[in-house]
């Protein structure tokens, strides 16, 4: 039986942590849009399975190797504390997770923040791939979890972040967790202890407003067990997608949505151009709205030596 990692003590207590809070661009569209019953229950089954199997890549489960009748088989612990937390409301996640002092570096809360990045950009993938886009921050800072309330500065701050900064069907590091990024990073980088797994810089682009977001597309090349599509069919998908949204609101009044999904495009197109992906998997966009974003890879060593030089 799993334990959550907030509700350990005897009363509760904050907990200096991860925090990343992120919704479903335009599901309140798609859930009023439904004109009858059936609609809705339609829409709420294709919710519901997209979500079960994009959630494998969220899974918090501790295994371990024991021995049955001679042979070694690999099983869930019968009892663990989770590493993180997670809670969901409607199309509106919030991920929980405090940070910890790993020795391997002596840097408190790495593992975490880089878990954090690389299980929530497979999470945002899939989602994507499902016709689910994502917009959200992540923050650190003071949490508290449990099945009844989550509180804390850093949802406050993560959930500022999305509804003001994130804009686009991005997942953006807040202040605190860019610094919080940049600093350990930076640290264990001039003392030539950062381990491998630990470098995790192609997970992050910077945008042309200077915000720092998770490059989720950088997993297409992975196939997992519950997947069927290679790389090529992934990029195929999402482009049909972003497409498909960009006909949808090309005639809106306000032209702020259809900015939101010609960024999508922009991205789609700067990974497939940065990968010298066939052509075919580019998105045709009109010219004005092409220069919109620019996007480069977040550098550590650059902004390091940047920092150097102040």
């Amino acid at each position: 039986m799993s334990r959550n990692p907030y509700t350990l003590d005897d009363a509760p207590k904050v907990k200096e942590s991860i925090c990343a809070f992120f919704d479903i661009l335009g599901f309140k569209e798609k859930v009023n849009s439904a004109k009858n019953l059936d609609i809705s229950n339609e829409r709420l089954k294709h919710f519901h399975s997209s979500l079960r199997v994009s959630a494998n890549f969220l899974e918090n489960k501790k295994y371990e190797l024991v021995t049955e009748d001679g042979i070694s088989v690999i099983k869930e612990k019968d009892a663990y504390i989770n590493d993180y937390s997670l809670r969901i409301f409607s199309d509106c996640f919030v991920i929980g997770y405090p940070l910890k002092d790993y020795n391997k570096i002596g840097w408190q809360g790495g593992k975490e923040i880089f878990t954090i990045m690389e299980k929530l950009s497979q999470f945002q993938l899939r989602m994507s791939l499902c016709g689910y886009l994502l917009r959200g921050a992540i923050t650190i800072g003071e949490l508290y979890m449990d099945n009844d309330i989550v509180y804390g500065k850093s949802l406050i701050d993560a959930h500022n972040a999305e509804s003001e900064s994130a804009i686009y069907p991005r997942i953006i590091l807040s202040d605190s967790a860019l610094k919080f990024v940049s600093e350990g990073i930076q640290t264990f980088y001039l003392q030539n202890m950062l381990p491998n797994e630990y470098d995790k810089s192609d997970y992050l682009l910077k945008d042309i407003d200077d915000k720092i977001f998770l490059n989720y597309l950088i997993n297409t090349p992975f196939q997992f067990d519950f997947e069927n599509e290679n790389q090529i069919e992934k990029l195929k998908n999402h482009k049909t997608l972003t497409v498909a949204c960009m006909q949808r609101h090309i005639e809106d009044e306000d032209e702020r949505v259809y900015k939101k999904y010609c960024w999508l495009a922009n991205y789609h197109n700067y990974y497939c151009q940065s990968n010298n992906l066939s052509k075919e998997l580019l998105i045709n966009i009109d010219n004005q709205i092409e220069n919109h974003c620019l996007y480069q890879k977040y550098d550590y060593k650059e902004k390091l030596n940047y920092r150097c030089t102040q």
